[in-house]
């Protein structure tokens, strides 16, 4: 890794409801030098287990069984205002899920299944800045 990725050795929390998904972006995370420190399979989960980890930034999924991946968000705004998320999704459109959330989120923070190395290095390019400003992790999103 290069010094100019600096959310390398970030904390990293994976929630997808398909284990082969997981594996896969936990891949890709590492590629970006981030560490997974831990896996959720829905909303429900993620929910636990951030309070557990506390990780930096969360990669989550939009479409899962006992808590979608928007409604997780928004109990995680309410909750840590300083949580960074990612969302990843199959959707085609996934801006469609703005008027789900108090404030739209941009187009930019958003990365479509099958995620790859360079998509997370984007997303990871426009949420750092905002990350390195506070103690903590920031607000975002991201889905394309």
């Amino acid at each position: 890794m290069t010094p100019t990725m600096p959310w390398q050795g970030k904390s990293v929390l994976i929630v997808d409801d398909a284990p082969l998904v997981r594996a896969q972006l936990q891949e890709v995370c590492l590629a970006q030098g981030l560490h997974v420190v831990g896996q959720a399979e829905n909303g429900l989960q993620a929910l636990e287990r951030y309070e557990l980890l506390k990780p930096n930034l969360v990669l989550l999924d939009i479409l899962m069984g006992e808590m979608d991946g928007v409604e997780c968000y928004l109990r995680l705004q309410k909750k840590y205002s300083n949580c960074a998320v990612i969302f990843v999704s199959a959707l085609p459109q996934a801006l469609m899920l703005n008027h789900r959330l108090p404030t739209a989120l941009p187009e930019s923070l958003f990365i479509r299944k099958p995620m790859t190395v360079e998509h997370l290095q984007q997303a990871l390019q426009v949420l750092y800045p905002a990350m390195a400003t506070a103690s903590a992790p920031t607000s975002s999103a991201v889905a394309s």
